[in-house]
């Protein structure tokens, strides 16, 4: 199969989204001046929830409503469904059986059509918080912390730049969260405290 590469500059990676002859997308690459990440979308589910450290929280998580934040082709979804999980899906592009499909909601992370307080746990990997500008980190999280219920958690992973795991911890400590980083896997948490 040949993949067409295109490649955009965006703020400070540069990513190469990947086509098959088709033209759907099946990987996007992430390069950033210290090292390049690929991330294939086939390989996205329950592999990548243990890899990250994830499986841990999620499951124990049974009977509780999840949203996947920048969902993409829905693998994630897809997988944990299969396990009974209540998991919803959001992205800006939803493929055409995902149109059709209630659990996918099209839509602007930064500007949700969630109402407050709707999820127990929000999972972004390798979505939004880790290509979105440093300086729009503090506004995703706002919109990420409105949707989750008190107690609730948002799972963070793959944040790989010092930088923006610092963006992520001052944005949840401004956002007065409990924010935890997980060394051996980068995984990040942030917790919405029990209200008094």
């Amino acid at each position: 199969m040949n993949n067409l590469i295109i490649t955009a500059a965006h703020a400070l990676p540069i990513f190469q989204t990947m086509y098959n002859s088709g033209g759907e997308v099946i990987g996007v690459r992430i390069k950033r001046s210290t090292y390049s990440i690929y991330y294939h979308r086939t390989d996205r589910g329950v592999r990548e929830l243990k890899e990250s450290g994830l499986d841990r929280f999620i499951f124990k998580s049974q009977g509780r409503r999840i949203l996947d934040l920048g969902c993409g082709d829905g693998k994630l979804v897809k997988e944990l469904r299969k396990f009974g999980f209540d998991i919803h899906g959001l992205d800006v592009f939803l493929s055409d059986g995902q149109e059709n499909d209630p659990n996918f909601v099209p839509g602007d992370a930064f500007r949700t059509p969630f109402a407050s307080q709707t999820f127990d746990m929000i999972l972004s990997t390798w979505s939004v918080f880790s290509y979105e500008p440093l300086a729009q980190i503090h506004a995703l999280l706002t919109e990420a912390k409105r949707m989750l219920r008190t107690g609730g958690s948002i799972f963070i992973t793959p944040v790989q730049e010092p930088a923006r795991v610092q963006a992520i911890q001052f944005a949840g400590e401004r956002l007065k969260m409990k924010v935890t980083m997980d060394p051996a896997t980068g995984l990040i948490r942030c917790q919405r405290p029990e209200e008094p």
